[in-house]
C-alpha cells in the first residue's frame, strides 16, 4: 500500500491497509504486534454499541444546494435513504461561512479591518486550538496576569480595561449590519462586543485579533494581497481526525445539534458529517485549502507567520510558548513562561471563567474543552480512517513537511 504512517519513535512504517493484504499471514501480524507494541492499539475494533463508530464513509453522499449567498447539505445513507439533518451556511468570498458572515459583509470588512505594525493574529481553522493561543498571547503580553483576562467570553476585548482579544468578524460593525446581526445571533461572548471601524482603529497598544479566514481572504492584508508590514500570524492547525471529532461536537450552528448526535440511531451519525468535513468542510472553506494557503505564506514569509500545532503545545506547552514569545519579540523569563503554561491550562482557565462568571453576561464555559491527543480514536472505524488517511494524502501530497501526532505514537 501507498498509504503509509510513519511511527515517530522508531522511524518504523506502519501500512494502513497491512490487514487487507493476502500475503499477510496471521503469524506475521502476530509478530508484528509482538515488535510494535503500539500496532494493537492503533486499530480501532468496531464497536457496534457506540453509533458513532458505525458505518462507513462510503455510505453516504452529499445532497447540496449551493446559491451565490448559501450553501444547504443534506447527508443522504446510499442504502438506507436516510437523510441527515441539513447543515446551512451564508456564502462569501466562495468559501461557506457561519450565518454572520454574508458576501457583502466579508468585503465591507476588507475595507474597513485595517490592521498595523505590532498587531498579533492568531489565524486557525476551527476547533484547532484558537482559545488556547489566544490565552497563551495575552497572558505573555499582560505580564502572566490571569485576572486581567476572562476565558468565560473567550477573552473578548473590553473597553474598561483596555485587555482582551478582537474577532472583526464577530465584533467590527457599522449600525445596519449590527441590527441584523442582533436578529440572529444574541449579543453575547465574543458577539457581545461592538466596535465601529474608527474605534477599532483607535484601540491602543499592540492588539490581539483572532481569525478564522482562508488566507486568500485575510482581513487587514495590503491592496496587492500581502501582509501589512510589522503584522505577526500565529497560526495554530490541528490534526484533521481529531479537528473533525471536534467540529462534529462543537455546539454552534456550523455542527449537527446536540439532540442529533451522539447517541445510537441519532439522525446526525458521525460517519454522514466525517463525509461532509472531508469533501466540503467545517466553515471557512475545507481544512485542506486552510492549511495550505497558510504553508505556503509561511514558507515564504516565516518573519511574519509562524505555525505552531496544537499536538506540539501539548508535548511541550512551556518550550512552544517560548517560540511564540520569541516570534513576537518579547524578552520573558523564565518565571514568566511557566506562569504562562500554569494559566493556560484548562483547570486554570475554567477557574478563572468561574470565578468571573455572570449569569447576565451569557456567556458559559462550554468551550473551553479537555482537547486530548487521539481522541479521534472513539469515533472512527478502520475502514472510515482508511478512507480518510487516502484523501488526505491525495489532498497534501505536495506538502509532505506538513505532519501530525494523531496519539499513541503515530505520525499523520
Amino acid at each position: 500500500s501507498t498509504n503509509k504512517l510513519c511511527a515517530g519513535a522508531g522511524g518504523s512504517v506502519l501500512v494502513s491497509s497491512i490487514v487487507r493484504s493476502s500475503a499477510l499471514t496471521i503469524g506475521t501480524l502476530a509478530a508484528l504486534r509482538q515488535s510494535w507494541p503500539y500496532l494493537s492499539s492503533f486499530f480501532v475494533r468496531e464497536d457496534k454499541s457506540n453509533f458513532a463508530r458505525v458505518g462507513s464513509l462510503r455510505d453516504w453522499q452529499i445532497e447540496a444546494n449551493d446559491s451565490k449567498a448559501t450553501l444547504t447539505v443534506t447527508m443522504i445513507n446510499k442504502t438506507s435513504k436516510h437523510r441527515t439533518p441539513a447543515l446551512k451556511f451564508e456564502k462569501a468570498g466562495g468559501m461557506h461561512c457561519p450565518g454572520f458572515l454574508s458576501h457583502s459583509r466579508l468585503h465591507w470588512l476588507a475595507r474597513n479591518c485595517k490592521l498595523r505594525a505590532g498587531d498579533v493574529v492568531i489565524c486557525t481553522y476551527p476547533k484547532c486550538g484558537t482559545t488556547w493561543t489566544e490565552q497563551i498571547v495575552l497572558l505573555l503580553l499582560n505580564d502572566g496576569n490571569p485576572a486581567r483576562l476572562n476565558p468565560e467570553t473567550k477573552n473578548t476585548y473590553t473597553r474598561d480595561t483596555g485587555v482582551g482579544k478582537i474577532w472583526p468578524a464577530a465584533s467590527i460593525f457599522d449600525d445596519k449590519q449590527y441590527e441584523s446581526m442582533k436578529a440572529t445571533r444574541p449579543p453575547h461572548g465574543e458577539f457581545a462586543l461592538r466596535l465601529s471601524p474608527d474605534e477599532f482603529d483607535s484601540v491602543q497598544g499592540r492588539r490581539v485579533i483572532k481569525q478564522h479566514m482562508p488566507r486568500k481572504h485575510f482581513q487587514g492584508q495590503t491592496s496587492d494581497g500581502k501582509l501589512q508590514p510589522g503584522v505577526k500570524v500565529v497560526y495554530v492547525t490541528r490534526n484533521p481526525l481529531d479537528a473533525c471529532v471536534s467540529a462534529y461536537n462543537h455546539p454552534g450552528k456550523s455542527a449537527p445539534r446536540k439532540e442529533d448526535r451522539g447517541v445510537k440511531g441519532a439522525p446526525f451519525p458521525f460517519s454522514a458529517y466525517c463525509k461532509f468535513y472531508l469533501d466540503v468542510g467545517f466553515a471557512w472553506g475545507s481544512w485542506f485549502a486552510h492549511n495550505k494557503g497558510w504553508r505556503i505564506e509561511c514558507e515564504k514569509n516565516p518573519k511574519q507567520v509562524l505555525w505552531v500545532t496544537y499536538e506540539g503545545l501539548h508535548h511541550d506547552t512551556e518550550g512552544e510558548i517560548k517560540r511564540i514569545a520569541e516570534f513576537l519579540g518579547l524578552d520573558v523569563t523564565k518565571e514568566l513562561l511557566k506562569n504562562v503554561a500554569t494559566h493556560s491550562t484548562l483547570s486554570s482557565m475554567k477557574k478563572q471563567a468561574a470565578a468571573r462568571r455572570s449569569s447576565a453576561s451569557g456567556a458559559t464555559d462550554t468551550h473551553l474543552k479537555s482537547g486530548k491527543i487521539g481522541k479521534w480514536r472513539q469515533f472512527f472505524t478502520q475502514e472510515m480512517y482508511e478512507d480518510f488517511l487516502g484523501v488526505f494524502n491525495e489532498e497534501m501530497k505536495d506538502f509532505k513537511s506538513i505532519r501530525f501526532d494523531i496519539g499513541n505514537g503515530h505520525i499523520l
